[in-house]
């Protein structure tokens, strides 16, 4: 990433805190381990087509956005390992950011030839890369996920999602009426920050938010830098609703590969291969619009531009 880059992103999240002086009105952690049944789901990846989940024969499950604060979970991968029955997940890269994710026997992974068998969306468009149809998991902010849902073998989700599909839906203005600042750390050299607003004025609603992580890994060179920025512009008139929304991120992963175990015995750090650097970068734009028509049929619709 080129410090002019780094630079503006560092500026926007400095802007948001300037205004996140409260987090009231946050939501309460929740005790539950297990994800809920959610009373009315999607069944198509975009938000307004709705149904009964006891009228689908398909298990569906949906978790909310306290399951994805830092406190409670690491990654969303680790969300979903945590609520969702029969999710799995493997670091086969090395690194706990770009995980394999199965579920119920299929893989959404970032690695290349791996037989992907999940269906990923972000406010209805489908996030699995145009190149061997991988997911990128670092590239999904966290902080900015209102809710999300998995649901079994639904052939609305398009190819390849034989196994299930996960519609993300993400904040805006109009779901999100707050201003937050987290400051975190942990083991591992792990320092994170994130800020985050949103305002609704008559028929326009805002987001704005952006976090940054860096992580040093429990091994020798296997450090972890995130940079992720999600802003969305909503506007509600008698035609229906529109929203703008842009995902922009360039993270930086040390990962490694494996190491004997002979390696091991002597030190539980040592790796043997490397480096194996990840860099990802992403510009994604999306617009949505929804139209309720009559009583029984509504109209919902995506543009979008994705370079990774």
């Amino acid at each position: 990433m080129n410090p002019r880059t780094n630079l503006l992103l560092y500026i926007a999240l400095a802007l948001i805190s300037a205004f996140a002086f409260s987090t009231a009105g946050a939501d309460t952690v929740e005790t539950n381990p297990v994800a809920s049944r959610v009373e009315v789901i999607g069944t198509t990846p975009v938000e307004g087509s709705e149904i009964d989940p006891d009228k689908i024969p398909a298990a569906s499950y949906a978790i909310g956005s306290t399951a994805l604060r830092p406190d409670v979970s690491s990654s969303m991968p680790d969300a979903l390992l945590q609520r969702v029955p029969s999710v799995k997940i493997n670091d086969v890269t090395g690194n706990p950011f770009q995980p394999d994710v199965q579920y119920r026997g299929f893989t959404a992974s970032p690695v290349l030839g791996t037989p992907q068998g999940l269906a990923i969306y972000q406010n209805g468009v489908r996030t699995n890369e145009a190149f061997g149809d991988t997911v990128n998991w670092d590239l999904i902010p966290e902080f900015a996920i209102d809710g999300l849902e998995i649901v079994s073998n639904n052939p609305a989700f398009g190819l390849n999602a034989l196994g299930g599909a996960l519609a993300v839906q993400m904040k805006n203005g109009f779901t999100f009426h707050d201003f937050g600042m987290e400051l975190y750390g942990g083991a591992f050299g792990r320092m994170g920050a994130m800020a985050e607003a949103g305002i609704e004025r008559r028929n326009i609603g805002v987001y704005l938010g952006a976090d940054v992580l860096h992580d040093d890994g429990w091994r020798n060179r296997s450090a972890s830098d995130l940079r992720r920025l999600y802003a969305d512009v909503g506007v509600k008139g008698s035609l229906g609703e529109f929203h703008l929304a842009f995902t922009g991120a360039a993270n930086d992963f040390g990962a490694v590969g494996p190491t004997p175990i002979q390696l091991l015995e002597r030190r539980w750090q040592s790796v043997f291969t490397t480096p194996q650097a990840t860099h990802n970068e992403l510009a994604f734009l999306t617009g949505t619009f929804t139209s309720q028509l009559t009583e029984t049929t509504s109209l919902q619709g995506a543009l979008y531009y994705r370079g990774f």
